[in-house]
């Protein structure tokens, strides 16, 4: 199996099929205000899936569905990426919303910018599943893929926003549990959600208090 290399130059702004640009951020707020702030859990997961439906995955991405000892889970992988190394991602939404569809483009891009293959987890939603139940299939996502014959040092794994605090939470654990760490992590955006303005865009106000402290007492319920 082949250890991982870190690259020696990051990839390019804008590597991940665009969708960080200027423009793609103006496309998203102008989807989230488009309608109303959805009020419950199911329609906040909706629209989180519409946004990210937006930005389709590219043509050339091969997607397989896998069941990970009952946690569903996605293989990716872009042409000329290395198939024995691999970036299990988890994807933000406050442990509360999220899913594999309204993170697709993200996590291929990645692994084409990386050159290698991904494996996005869906793991367990608050509030229906609280602490430690996302945790749980995080780490099953883990011994997953080490039983698939892959080392620790061919390994990443990462996510962004609560995906990222799930990427924390899994290393400490494995660390506490005295196992084999990945080779490296990766973390976008913030772990926790900020509750006040975005001066980079005056007038437009990043997720409230309200919504930050929902996802907080659904996930530790």
């Amino acid at each position: 199996m082949r250890k991982w290399k870190v690259p020696r130059t990051p990839p390019r702004r804008g590597a991940l099929g665009g969708v960080h640009g200027p423009a793609a951020r103006v496309g998203v707020r102008a989807l989230l205000t488009a309608k109303p702030r959805p009020t419950g859990w199911s329609e906040r997961r909706q629209r989180l899936d519409e946004v990210g439906s937006v930005w389709p995955v590219a043509d050339d991405i091969t997607l397989e569905p896998v069941d990970m000892e009952g946690v569903p889970g996605e293989w990716s992988m872009a042409p000329a990426c290395k198939a024995d190394c691999v970036l299990i991602f988890f994807h933000g939404g406050g442990y509360c919303c999220g899913s594999i569809r309204s993170h697709r483009r993200m996590v291929t891009e990645a692994g084409r910018a990386g050159a290698l293959r991904t494996l996005a987890v869906r793991y367990r939603l608050a509030p229906e599943h609280p602490f430690p139940a996302a945790l749980e299939d995080a780490l099953t996502a883990w011994h997953f893929v080490r039983g698939q014959g892959f080392s620790a040092l061919s390994v990443a794994v990462g996510g962004d926003s609560a995906g990222g605090g799930l990427t924390i939470a899994s290393l400490n654990t494995l660390k506490e549990c005295g196992e084999e760490l990945p080779a490296c992590s990766r973390i976008a955006g913030r772990c926790a959600l900020p509750s006040r303005p975005n001066r980079a865009h005056p007038g437009w106000t990043a997720p409230c208090a309200e919504v930050r402290n929902a996802c907080a007492v659904s996930f530790l319920a």
